[in-house]
């Protein structure tokens, strides 16, 4: 976090002070700017100790000379103001200025205006707005001097333009810039050009909350890079994140609109479906966990079974290559994460960012010398698909799974066999390779990070006579609870036959039991998650009475 003073170049006597973090969703940027009469608070953010440091700035420059304290708000979510009852303002109370339907959102303690619906028991402040934008008719206060302007924007229209004077030769303007929220803002200062969450609104998770407008946001984007070209701007500072250069932003900008153009249809977001992301996110963070587990843990023991065979220096080159350590750091990492996720400490959105970076890095650690075999390349794949289904639920709200008609014997069939690769022919493959030693490691490593744990266990299918040949549903989503069942029972059951059977009634149903020292059962945070996926496309997945059946849509009347 930066507070340093710097000049405003152009302006006399007017410093910036940026607090600058890094981006999160849960607490916003705050920015100071210090007129010798004047101290603008931009955005107070949520976080106490971005406040404290607030407080401490705002008592140097009152000890300087007595200030007059302005809060401005670039829109009404709480990562920007919800820290506001702990500033201290020296016996004084702030003029607070903000859009009025942000004005109304704050005074009513909105739950959804503010999205404080997005944090478990969040606490909406009291915070006063004084002055009302972009009302009907211009603002007026007896303390500042206001002033409303008409100005051309895009394509010639007319827009409003409100303009607070600082000083008598410093003013700032205010440009009403929806698109992230209908109460957006951006303010104008010098070459300065504060934006708000404009460059991050069109984001997965972002786009779609209650307000959100796809056509506004790219009305917004082309008013700021006429801003920028007319007025000479060098710095944006935006709600999130470090300072951009002005080329930089315009850059974004083209970004944010081609991400529009490329959503389609946003669902809203209401407290309703936050309470069933939650849920999803909880249950999927669980699978995650089990799924990063299994392939660090896979990797570790190719690295122990390569020094066994006494095949040192390959152990030891991949040993270096995996960097263990950092391994188990993420792993630690990505535990404690879901920990304060759990505990209420973690909003939702934040769960696909942090599952999909710690995917990236478990992703970099397996291409690292071809370490990627078939059955890491599996795992990988399921947690890809949990993540780009919690990030479509993020985002629209509903899965947009692909629904193929296909033969599922023959794809059950395909994933066994390509599960259960026979022994001999491992073996047949590094004698083959035994001519010269650099084959003869790249083929040992290669069936070493490729085997499974269903490999060698009897699994016998069963398709009942009558069954339709072919159902609806989606390959992927399938693949990845069919295998990830199998692999549990294996894992916790020690079973002698596993048992896959496909029957149909109503719809076609593909039945896993198993011959096992131990009966059946899965974790219900686990099997939530299954059948609340399978849900998605129109199937079901049951756990119970000793065995695990998925249920699919018949796409065609059952065989005569």
């Amino acid at each position: 976090m930066t507070s340093t003073w710097q000049a405003i170049e152009g302006a006399d006597d007017c410093e910036i002070a940026a607090l600058l973090n890094k981006p999160s969703i849960t607490n916003s940027n705050a920015y100071l700017i210090r007129t010798p009469g004047k101290l603008v608070i931009i955005d107070p953010g949520a976080d106490a100790s971005q406040i404290e440091r607030i407080n401490e700035l705002v008592a140097e420059s009152l000890a300087e000379r007595p200030r007059r304290l302005v809060i401005l708000l670039t829109h009404s979510h709480l990562d920007h103001y919800g820290g506001v009852e702990g500033l201290r303002t020296g016996g004084q109370r702030p003029l607070t200025l903000a859009h009025h339907y942000a004005a109304a959102a704050i005074r009513e303690k909105s739950r959804e205006r503010t999205l404080a619906l997005l944090y478990r028991d969040a606490h909406i402040p009291t915070l006063p707005i004084d002055i009302e934008l972009f009302t009907d008719a211009a603002p007026v206060s007896d303390e500042l001097r206001l002033l409303r302007q008409t100005a051309t924007g895009p394509d010639s229209a007319p827009i409003t333009v409100e303009v607070l004077e600082i000083e008598p030769d410093l003013l700032l303007q205010a440009y009403a810039t929806p698109g992230h929220s209908p109460c957006s803002c951006t303010f104008r200062v010098g070459p300065h050009l504060f934006i708000g969450d404009i460059p991050f609104a069109s984001s997965p998770g972002l786009a779609g909350l209650l307000g959100w407008n796809g056509q506004d946001l790219i009305a917004s984007t082309q008013l700021l890079r006429q801003l920028i070209a007319e007025h000479g701007i060098e710095s944006c500072w935006a709600g999130h994140g470090a300072r951009l250069a002005a080329a930089d932003t315009v850059k974004l900008l083209g970004r944010v609109d081609a991400q529009v153009h490329e959503l389609g249809a946003i669902a809203p977001i209401d407290e309703d479906r936050i309470v069933y992301l939650r849920h999803l996110a909880s249950e999927m963070l669980h699978e995650l966990q089990r799924l990063f587990a299994t392939l660090a843990a896979r990797l570790l023991f190719v690295s122990h079974r390569l020094e066994q065979l006494e095949e040192n220096d390959e152990a030891s080159r991949m040993a270096q290559a995996l960097d263990i350590d950092s391994i188990e750091a993420l792993l630690e990492d990505f535990e404690a994460f879901c920990d304060a996720f759990e505990a209420g400490m973690q909003p939702e959105l934040s769960v696909s960012m942090k599952a999909a970076a710690s995917l990236a890095k478990l992703r970099k650690v397996l291409a690292t010398n071809n370490l990627a075999g078939r059955y890491h390349l599996s795992l990988l794949q399921r947690a890809e698909y949990l993540i780009g289904l919690f990030m479509q639920c993020v985002q629209g709200l509903a899965f947009e799974s692909k629904l193929d008609v296909m033969h599922l014997p023959s794809l059950i069939e395909t994933l066994l066999r390509e599960e259960q690769i026979a022994t001999a022919s491992d073996e047949d493959a590094v004698l083959a390779a035994s001519d010269t030693e650099e084959d003869f490691r790249r083929v040992l490593v290669d069936q070493l990070t490729s085997g499974t744990i269903l490999r060698g266990l009897p699994i016998e299918l069963r398709v009942a006579p009558g069954v339709g040949a072919n159902v609806r549903f989606d390959p992927a989503c399938f693949e990845s609870i069919f295998l990830s069942t199998l692999e549990m029972i294996a894992a916790n059951h020690a079973p002698q036959r596993i048992l896959v059977s496909v029957t149909q009634d109503d719809n076609v149903q593909v039945k896993i039991s198993a011959e096992a020292k131990t009966p059946l059962a899965m974790a219900p945070v686990r099997a939530a998650l299954y059948r609340r996926v399978m849900q998605e496309i129109n199937g079901d997945f049951e756990a119970a009475n000793g065995e695990f059946c998925l249920s699919l849509q018949a796409a065609l009347p059952a065989a005569a």
